[in-house]
């Protein structure tokens, strides 16, 4: 019987131990507000950039649930976000801290054994509000921008979009629906639109819309995107990514994230 006894308390303990090891790194949440945590996501988008980890208060953000050994632990890759589910977020404690941005040596290591700060800054992160953070610029004068995702009231006949602004080396922007009037102008690099709003009139309050970008005053396209589903109330960024100028892979290009569905 007490060696019963025995075993079940080292089998208490182990798992107890695995919780406490796997915490560390669970930072991956669904959607579902949570007050008392400031909610982020991570935005990769350093054209050519080597795949990097991004970390709060010194713990990795891009750690999630491990379901296949080490897999959760790779770091992120350009034009990529984490979480990568759309209006799904980390959740770390908010406050004052230092956000970094590292190079891994072994993508595979729990944490990596030696590491590269690429940049780092101070910010403070609100319990209750969603953030995006973003690395830009190039591998050589790497930047860092923090967003604020503070979502607009829902509404019984709007769509909302948004553009992020990380085209190294691109001109400010104005940015709307494909053959007509600017929602939003005069964006600059490294910059956040306000949400843009636009009547979704059909009558099962969902419309396919392109949205294009263009340069300021310009009614030529930078870029568009495919038709997007915008829905009642639903919110969308666009972000613009790559260099001014580039090609193949490091061309100006859009990725698309659904804030809020």
């Amino acid at each position: 019987m007490k060696n019963h006894k025995f075993l079940f308390i080292l089998a208490f303990l182990a798992i107890g131990l695995w919780s406490c090891e796997e915490e560390e790194f669970d930072f991956l949440q669904n959607a579902t507000p949570v007050s008392a945590e400031a909610r982020v996501k991570f935005y990769h988008g350093i054209p050519g950039g080597p795949a990097v980890d991004f970390l709060w208060q010194g713990k990795r953000l891009n750690g999630g649930r491990v379901t296949v050994a080490n897999s959760a632990f790779l770091p992120v890759t350009y034009s990529n976000f984490f979480p990568t589910l759309n209006n799904e977020y980390s959740a770390v404690p908010g406050g004052a801290g230092k956000l970094e941005v590292e190079v891994p040596d072994n993508p595979l290591a729990k944490p990596a054994t030696t590491k590269t700060t690429v940049v780092s800054t101070d910010a403070t992160l609100e319990n209750g509000k969603n953030y995006t953070l973003a690395v830009y610029g190039t591998a050589t004068a790497p930047k860092f921008s923090v967003y604020n995702d503070d979502l607009p009231a829902r509404s019984s006949n709007l769509s909302y979009v948004r553009i992020i602004h990380l085209l190294n080396g691109g001109p400010a922007v104005d940015f709307g629906v494909a053959g007509a009037a600017a929602l939003g102008s005069n964006v600059a690099e490294g910059a956040a639109s306000a949400w843009a709003s636009f009547p979704i009139t059909t009558t099962n309050g969902v419309v396919r819309q392109k949205i294009s970008i263009r340069t300021v005053g310009s009614s030529t396209a930078l870029l568009t995107t495919a038709d997007i589903d915008f829905q009642v109330g639903r919110c969308v960024t666009l972000v613009v990514r790559g260099n001014q100028g580039g090609t193949t892979t490091l061309a100006p290009a859009l990725s698309t994230l659904i804030n809020r569905y």
